[in-house]
């Protein structure tokens, strides 16, 4: 009896044994597939951050684009492009607006600065792009007065549909990476600005992380870091020739726990691409809780792994939802991104409206708020732009497809509107409901907004044709004193 008792203890050993080495197997086999879904979730999350710096970056530069472009229509007007009231003029643009320097260049490339220097910049690329029609950035030049990196803007001058000259501003960009990336994973890691031969534009965040300097070469400084997997510099150098966007990990010590993300995504500008270096255990602080879960495993065996398991599919199928929503939603405002906007409305117009009502599409944005920012902090302007989505989605319709299209830009599309007539009246409506918005710390700040208005199939079947018209329309409102809105007419 005690050895038949014997025998079946063994049995049940090596049953207990098997049954603990498969539990602790599976879930050892579990938690590799979690760590590599959070790595890809992680770089998915990194990468669409990256992307959204990138179009605030390019909507930076643009909106400078467009401030030089009415300086310079305003220049042309004048018979002689160097009198006294072009130079008074881009003086007040140099002590009003981040430029540094800006010069007035004639056909020749004589350049006639705002301080009154002179030079001769036809050879420059900036000077033959700009001549040929287009807007233009300069490879960054460093200062060597000051040390900052710094670039031109420049923009023809049209008289009569030819071009007659320039107009450049030096701009420090520095100013274009500072405080984007503050809010990324509590300002630790840093961003770099690259161009595609590896020469650093710009850069900004934790010092404590950046060894690279202005003076190194992008490509040069990580050609010997060690890179996890199969990926090398190579790959880095090739997805900066194709613009292409990637996450690659960087080691740095035995150890792994100090390895760290190398994130880039093209920024659209020169050929530029913008970077983000992180330490991987900060991009993935969401997922900490995962250790603990597997301790608890571990001692509660089968049962508790059952459970846990199905806890972290909950979790892990929760945070592919958030994913999913973050990708298509704009947090600030909790209305559509750009790309969904742009995309629902394209959509809309090509298949489902009726012919029997009117399609509305309506585009604003914020009156000096810069000036907001500037005064009362970017904090007060979040705020201002959070109230700007409540009463989006306060004044129209659900159906409605509503969008944050830029920094302080937004559009509305209203399907099947009865009437042109009710479309304005909204277009009221949504002026004074933004007029209303109260900020408690800050009763002296106002806000408005200048709006256009354009109808679809007339003024255009796609999104791009709508926002041009509205667009223009939108800048008759600015001309005409802000606060209230225009229709497109041709």
């Amino acid at each position: 009896m005690i050895k038949s008792d014997s025998i079946q203890l063994r049995k049940y050993a090596r049953v207990i044994v098997f049954l603990l080495c498969s539990v602790a197997m599976g879930i050892m086999g579990f938690f590799i597939s979690v760590q590599k879904s959070v790595d890809i979730n992680s770089e998915k999350i990194l990468l669409i951050n990256l992307s959204r710096q990138s179009e605030h970056l390019n909507d930076t530069l643009n909106l400078h684009f467009q401030f030089l472009d009415s300086i310079a229509m305003k220049l042309a007007e004048s018979d002689d492009l160097l009198s006294d009231d072009n130079f008074d003029m881009i003086s007040y643009v140099v002590d009003s607006t981040n430029f540094n320097r800006v010069a007035i260049i004639d056909g020749d490339g004589n350049s006639y600065y705002s301080d009154g220097a002179t030079s001769n910049v036809a050879a420059r690329k900036y000077f033959q792009d700009a001549m040929k029609g287009n807007s233009s950035v300069s490879d960054p030049i460093l200062s060597k007065i000051d040390g900052e990196t710094k670039v031109i803007l420049a923009v023809p001058i049209y008289k009569d549909d030819v071009i007659i000259g320039v107009l450049g501003g030096s701009y420090d960009i520095y100013n274009l990476s500072h405080m984007l990336f503050e809010d990324m994973f509590d300002g630790i890691g840093y961003s770099i600005i690259v161009n595609k031969e590896g020469n650093i534009v710009t850069y900004d965040g934790n010092e404590h992380y950046r060894g690279i300097t202005i003076s190194n070469n992008f490509f040069d400084y990580f050609e010997n870091s060690t890179f996890r997997g199969n990926d090398t510099i190579e790959t880095v150098k090739t997805a900066f020739e194709n613009k292409s966007s990637g996450v690659v990990k960087l080691g740095i010590d035995d150890d792994r726990k100090n390895d760290r993300y190398l994130a880039y995504t093209p920024l659209g500008t020169d050929n530029w691409m913008i970077c983000y270096i992180v330490p991987i255990a900060t991009a993935q602080q969401d997922y900490t809780f995962i250790g603990v879960y597997e301790a608890y495993l571990f001692v509660f065996c089968a049962i508790m792994v059952g459970l846990s398991v199905l806890q972290l599919l909950y979790i892990n199928m929760k945070r592919q939802r958030e994913l999913i929503r973050s990708a298509s939603i704009d947090e600030l405002t909790n209305i559509y991104n750009k790309s969904t906007a742009e995309h629902s409305i394209d959509r809309y117009l090509k298949t489902t409206y009726t012919i029997s009502g009117v399609q509305a599409f309506l585009m604003f944005d914020v009156d000096c708020f810069k000036s907001v920012n500037d005064t009362y902090g970017h904090t007060t302007g979040d705020r201002v732009l959070a109230a700007i989505g409540a009463s989006l989605l306060s004044v129209f319709r659900d159906s409605d497809i509503k969008g944050r299209i830029g920094g302080d830009e937004f559009c509305v599309l209203m399907k099947n509107v009865a009437s042109k007539e009710i479309a304005e009246r909204k277009a009221e409506q949504l002026i004074e409901s933004i007029q209303q918005i109260k900020i408690d710390e800050f009763p002296d700040l106002r806000v408005s907004i200048s709006v256009g208005i354009a109808y679809a199939p007339n003024n255009g079947k796609s999104y791009i044709e709508l926002s041009k018209c509205a667009d223009k329309a939108l800048y008759e409102t600015k001309k005409n004193g802000k606060n209230g809105y225009t229709v497109y007419s041709e």
